[in-house]
């Protein structure tokens, strides 16, 4: 599986920074060169698929495949039969991981037999996903149950990221999204117990990618 190839970039680069694509931004392979020596990652949305096409996603994950930790983030929920093909579908196109949705139950059924990694979605990075509140204790243990690798966990939700590490212990890995322009400082999500960082605009609207990049890996690997 993908996450022993993780843990070795995330050693090399001494970085826990996940890039998030989540959508179309001019320079894409521009930006990639100037940050892959500190970005462990790359969260690839569904809006950047769209705009640039299966085809040349495809090459883009052959071309920076054995640099960048893939992940797809179509936040999937559905019946674990469908679930199950969508997955094996991703796992196909070169993704090392899919993040998919955990409230709907049923979820080990549909990683029988997968060779993918999947981070199950907790609490996201919206003010309106305290929703997920009352689900929280379940939606730690379906993804411990179904053999996920880790959750997200928004990063400005630390009382959420401490009592995941109080239920699952290390078993699984947070990943928080919402780090720079969603309001949390590089290396808040890290100290407060998170495993990576995910950071898009930050980075990819920045006008010196390479050394936002250096910031954000140096102030995580810091409090990691």
């Amino acid at each position: 599986m993908g996450i022993d190839k993780l843990h070795r970039l995330t050693n090399s680069k001494r970085s826990r920074i996940i890039l998030a694509l989540d959508f179309n931004i001019p320079r894409t392979e521009d930006i990639l060169s100037l940050v892959e020596n500190k970005v462990v990652g790359l969260k690839i949305g569904l809006p950047f698929i769209l705009s640039e096409g299966l085809s040349s996603t495809k090459n883009l994950l052959e071309k920076w495949s054995e640099k960048f930790y893939f992940i797809a983030d179509f936040k999937l929920a559905d019946i674990p039969e469908i679930m199950a093909e969508e997955l094996k579908l991703i796992s196909d196109i070169g993704f090392d991981a899919a993040i998919i949705h955990l409230f709907q139950g049923g979820v080990s059924r549909a990683l029988t037999g997968l060779r993918l990694d999947i981070i199950g979605i907790a609490m996201m990075s919206h003010p309106e996903s305290i929703r997920f509140e009352p689900l929280f204790d379940d939606l730690i243990a379906e993804a411990v149950f179904s053999g996920a690798v880790g959750v997200v966990i928004g990063a400005s939700k630390t009382g959420y990221i401490r009592r995941t590490r109080k239920i699952a212990g290390r078993s699984l890995l947070i990943f928080s999204p919402g780090i720079g322009v969603q309001g949390a400082p590089y290396g808040s999500a890290i100290s407060a117990g998170a495993d990576y960082e995910i950071i898009g605009r930050s980075i990819t609207l920045s006008s010196n990618p390479g050394e936002e990049a250096r910031k954000a890996a140096e102030a995580g690997w810091s409090n990691g």
